[in-house]
């Protein structure tokens, strides 16, 4: 059931259910039709074609902000066949298969150790290195932290234990209690961080991502530049060979690799 703001067959208006939906589009006696768009009580709507009362076609739901994310998807009469793609707002796309109604998200590298840019880092084609290097997702310089506070992204992690300012649309509760070892000790070795008052951190998790990180950056600047520094440091000796330097055979890629590698063996 519905009322219409207007009265004709077929109905061309805006209709109003009493679960607090709303439709605006082509209807007539069996109900939403073709194409249009139905709105959910929380500002959530799906934009696209419908038969008999369902979504029937192609078509997009978009879910409101604080979540901000956008589906291609697919119905038949009303059961959901297929997702074309998923997309957040700042139209970061999302890498995912879907099998069997179960979605899995395996094959994403965003914010990794693959791939450690942010969205507006992969849209520019920024670099995981450098000036422009974003810290977290509000930018190349965040707020500092207080110290003994660790920046999870959907909260901060303190001293003692608990996650606090974690935004409403996460949980009806602001603050947690991290109880397992395991997950205090990988925010406190992974996570942006303010000042470290007696804290410490685990030399071998920082050598393991000292040694990471330089394979990443080699990694990546072979895929955006074309030529890693390993060869540009190649054709470099090529141009200089009449200079005394040039019996250096050390390329800026095998000394990166080295310190990684010193840096390794002396936290062991």
């Amino acid at each position: 059931l519905s009322k219409k703001t207007h009265n004709h067959n077929p109905y061309s208006a805006l209709s109003h259910f009493p679960t607090g939906s709303k439709f605006s589009g082509t209807s007539n006696e069996m109900g939403m039709q073709e194409y249009g768009l139905y709105m959910w009580p929380d500002g959530s709507r799906y934009v696209g074609l419908f038969r008999n009362n369902k979504f029937h076609g192609d078509g997009f739901i978009e879910l409101k902000a604080p979540y901000s994310i956008n589906f291609k998807v697919h119905h038949e009469d009303g059961k959901l066949m297929e997702i074309y793609s998923i997309s957040f707002a700042d139209y970061l796309q999302l890498d995912f298969e879907w099998s069997d109604d179960t979605l899995t998200f395996d094959n994403w590298d965003y914010c990794t150790s693959k791939d450690r840019r942010f969205c507006n880092e992969r849209m520019g084609q920024l670099v995981a290195v450098g000036p422009a290097t974003y810290n977290s997702s509000e930018g190349p310089t965040p707020p500092e932290l207080a110290p003994n506070i660790f920046d999870l992204g959907f909260g901060k992690f303190n001293s003692l234990g608990c996650v606090t300012e974690m935004p409403t649309h996460w949980s009806p509760v602001t603050e947690c209690y991290v109880n397992c070892g395991e997950s205090r000790a990988w925010i406190q070795n992974n996570c942006r961080h303010g000042e470290l008052n007696e804290m410490k951190l685990d030399p071998e998790v920082l050598a393991h991502f000292a040694r990471q990180i330089i394979h990443c950056n080699l990694k990546n600047d072979r895929k955006l530049v074309g030529k890693p520094h390993s060869e540009l440091g190649s054709l470099q000796r090529l141009k200089t060979r009449s200079s005394p330097h040039s019996s250096s055979d050390c390329s800026l890629a095998k000394k990166l690799l080295h310190c990684g590698s010193s840096v390794d063996s002396s936290s062991s």
